[in-house]
């Protein structure tokens, strides 16, 4: 199983929290108490707390020509799905603090994103990395490995590893690379 990561925050009110989180974004709703609910945020757990005196983080810093909130969470989508997600939300006049666009172009990392604040003023953002700019790249890295063979003897074996991205094919910041090892005796390993 893929690790998820689970993240709780304040909330004021949990009628709004349950329309934003649940009707707006689409995220389905897990268990819950007078003092909390789940969501599950794209197969990852965030739990509202109510904490109606808690007061929102409120700093920001530059990051390629916009004020990002310093306190946020989100989640990286396919282009397709952040594409989809930025239109649905595009049209239901929902207020942005950052509109949706594309920030570092032409630089690696380069990702489409946008942020937006839920009703008790948790910032989130939402990115796709533009899969374009990584095609047909790879990146080499030499490494020494240390194992027990079958005779429960230690070896060190110098490889050189292959990061070959998968980006053209998937799309999906999920299924990030092939890892190819080649060792000093030409064995292959090929994982996924």
């Amino acid at each position: 199983m893929r690790p998820r990561f689970h993240i709780a925050f304040p909330v004021r009110d949990h009628s709004a929290t349950r329309a934003f989180y649940g009707d707006l974004l689409g995220c389905p709703e897990g268990r819950s108490s007078e003092k909390w609910v789940d969501f599950d945020f794209f197969a990852h757990q965030i739990v509202a707390h109510l904490s109606p005196n808690e007061i929102t983080h409120k700093a920001h810093n530059r990051v390629d020509g916009e004020n990002v909130p310093v306190r946020h969470f989100g989640v990286i989508l396919s282009l397709a799905a952040w594409q989809t997600l930025a239109d649905r939300l595009s049209a239901t006049g929902v207020s942005f603090i950052i509109k949706p666009g594309v920030r570092f172009k032409g630089e690696p990392g380069e990702q489409a994103t946008f942020f937006l604040t839920d009703p008790s003023g948790n910032a989130l953002e939402f990115k796709a990395f533009l899969v374009s700019r990584f095609r047909n790249s790879s990146h080499q890295i030499s490494a020494s490995f240390e194992f027990r063979n079958r005779k429960d003897t230690s070896q060190t074996i110098d490889a050189s590893v292959v990061l070959v991205s998968k980006f053209a094919k998937a799309a999906d910041i999920g299924d990030i690379a092939n890892f190819e090892t080649t060792t000093r005796d030409e064995t292959r390993i090929f994982a996924r």
